[in-house]
């Protein structure tokens, strides 16, 4: 039994990159163009990406409240009273408020820190989604171009088993 010394690499197969060469090799000129246009079709379809982008853009609201320096809306209150209806005495009053509402201590912080994690978090799963979709478009698109190659392969075989 012959050992091999511990610096000796082991044989190997052609590395994915080698393969995903030769397939795009083979693969028709405007390959690029069509994978591409799948991925957006595929893109454009998928629910979960839409639902996505809308809790992105609703998260990305909340950050941006998060950041004013007053919590919420300015409100403006109206109210009179008066005695004419009942002993018209001339009791009369009108009041007028203006009101903001402030942040309590560490509190625009934390609604802020939590609203950036929010959008990482969206981000992210986003993200995510566009790159599986973009895997299984690959994926189909290649078991595609390699079943029409063999389909080629196939028909070339056949015609030279009639011919021969």
């Amino acid at each position: 039994m012959k050992v091999l010394p511990a610096a000796t690499p082991a044989p190997r197969l052609a590395t994915p990159w080698v393969v995903a060469l030769g397939f795009l090799a083979a693969a028709p000129i405007g390959a690029a163009n069509d994978i591409a246009g799948h991925y957006r079709a595929a893109l454009e379809r998928a629910p979960g990406v839409a639902a996505a982008a809308l809790d992105l853009d609703a998260r990305e609201a909340r950050l941006s409240a998060a950041r004013r320096w007053v919590r919420g809306e300015p409100r403006l209150d109206v109210s009179a009273l008066s005695d004419s209806l009942h002993d018209d005495l001339g009791f009369s009053e009108q009041e007028f408020e203006l009101g903001v509402s402030l942040w309590l201590p560490g509190e625009r912080r934390a609604a802020e820190n939590a609203a950036v994690a929010g959008v990482g978090e969206t981000k992210a799963e986003l993200d995510l989604a566009r790159l599986l979709i973009a895997g299984r478009v690959r994926n189909a698109y290649w078991d595609a171009v390699l079943a029409g190659r063999l389909l080629e392969i196939e028909r070339d075989l056949a015609t030279r088993a009639v011919d021969s």
